[in-house]
């Protein structure tokens, strides 16, 4: 059953039960306006190696770092805002270490502008992820929900890491809900079901996506497609004995014959991870 995005017109019943389950799912949902704690800035000694192009600002730098590490926002805005690298790689790391100086100074309104500086920079700094999630969450408090949206999105499909992407995945269902899409959070709880389907917090997506759909059965809330990739994570990296009952439960997909194929892969290849070599080899000849 698929929902179309919310118009905003009239209260959405089906979204009100998904601001429930959302706040129900705390592990999945929880920490959408908190800033994440800031990185410890490197010693200046490993950032700048001695060269002629960095001897310019080197000192500036050194101690706008110092001040930020020993907690003086303000001399570290002073510092590291005195000088720019222009298009040189470290400017990235200048205007993410400004961004921080400018948060623990209490000037959220210039972090945030320094921030998405750096993001339309392409940042690829390694605190890229962090810079991101820092960026999102000065939307959300500030209510700007669809800027926050888009940061998240973007930081689910690319962070480094796959716990900045499934806490990006979370944030991002708060704030499409904000905007009152529930298209959108039944995509998103659909996605991370299946995509992270052997993550504690998949349960609580597939709760939301039941809430949305009224399906009967949890997994009746995800189309074949996602049934399907939601066994595989599990095959490759879960229960074996649960992949089987779960594709037992939801049959091989009607009227697709790819899917049909792709069901019967996934399910001889449970049989092989239990040791049913024979049942597996039947599975496959069929």
């Amino acid at each position: 059953m698929e929902i179309p995005a919310h118009s905003g017109s009239e209260p959405d019943l089906r979204l009100l039960r998904a601001v429930v389950a959302l706040i129900a799912t705390t592990a999945l949902c929880s920490g959408a306006l908190a800033i994440p704690p800031a990185a410890a800035p490197p010693a200046p000694s490993r950032l700048l190696r001695p060269s002629p192009a960095h001897d310019r600002h080197a000192v500036s730098m050194r101690e706008g770092l110092a001040a930020l590490g020993s907690g003086d926002g303000a001399a570290a805005r002073r510092h590291l805002s005195s000088f720019t690298y222009l298009a040189r790689p470290i400017e990235q790391a200048r205007l993410y270490w400004l961004a921080l100086a400018a948060e623990m100074d209490g000037e959220t309104s210039e972090a945030r502008r320094t921030l998405a500086r750096l993001r339309w920079r392409g940042a690829r700094i390694a605190s890229r992820d962090d810079a991101l999630g820092r960026l999102a969450a000065l939307y959300e408090q500030d209510g700007h929900w669809s800027e926050a949206a888009s940061v998240l999105a973007e930081l689910r499909a690319t962070a480094r890491t796959s716990e900045a992407a499934q806490r990006a995945f979370g944030r991002e269902m708060t704030a499409r809900l904000a905007l009152g899409d529930p298209g959108a959070v039944l995509s998103l709880s659909r996605r991370f079901a299946s995509e992270h389907a052997t993550d504690p917090r998949a349960a609580e997506s597939l709760a939301i996506a039941v809430s949305l759909t009224g399906a009967a059965a949890p997994l009746d809330a995800l189309d074949p497609r996602g049934q399907l990739a939601r066994a595989w994570t599990v095959a490759r990296s879960g229960d074996p004995v649960a992949v089987l009952a779960e594709l037992d439960a939801a049959g091989p997909p009607e009227g697709h014959s790819s899917l049909r194929s792709e069901w019967g892969l996934v399910r001889a290849f449970t049989l092989q991870r239990l040791g049913k070599y024979k049942e597996s080899a039947r599975v496959l000849s069929s």
